[in-house]
């Protein structure tokens, strides 16, 4: 079954997300590559948000699920996908949701959050506290879990 616009949207975005991940591992907050990137995802989430409410990328049992929608093992092996699959993972995050309503500086420090290891945000508290002292109450961690139905 081909893939809504938004559907087709999100994957899009999930791209530029796991482009600005790798961006923050060389470059800094202030290069113009990363705020490049930055708008970049922007504009990429402002056109979902222009028919839905919010987009929800979610994990469960290593696949990848998109608004309720569970992406074929084709696009599974896409390699932007099952690094960004990967990413989740590793982080323990079983869903992201970004709503409408958000702002373009809400996603530096959600960057720069995934772009740190695991290990050293687990010293800070881990992944709740240091989302809880960021500003980004358009962009939440683990709202929605989801699991295989045998």
């Amino acid at each position: 079954m081909p893939y809504s616009s938004t559907q087709e949207k999100a994957l899009e975005t999930l791209f530029v997300i796991k482009r600005g991940v790798v961006n923050l591992h060389l470059y800094p907050t202030n290069n113009p590559v990363v705020i490049n990137n930055i708008e970049k995802i922007y504009e990429s989430l402002t056109a979902i948000f222009e028919k839905e409410d919010s987009v929800i990328f979610a994990e469960s049992d290593r696949n990848l699920i998109i608004n309720d929608e569970l992406m074929s093992q084709k696009n599974l092996g896409n390699p932007h996908i099952a690094i960004f699959l990967v990413l989740m993972i590793n982080w323990k995050i079983k869903s992201i949701t970004f709503m409408k309503g958000l702002e373009k500086s809400e996603l530096t420090p959600f960057l720069e959050i995934l772009a740190k290891k695991p290990e050293e945000v687990k010293i800070k508290g881990g992944l709740e506290q240091v989302v809880s002292e960021k500003k980004m109450p358009h962009i939440l961690f683990n709202r929605k879990n989801y699991s295989a139905k045998y």
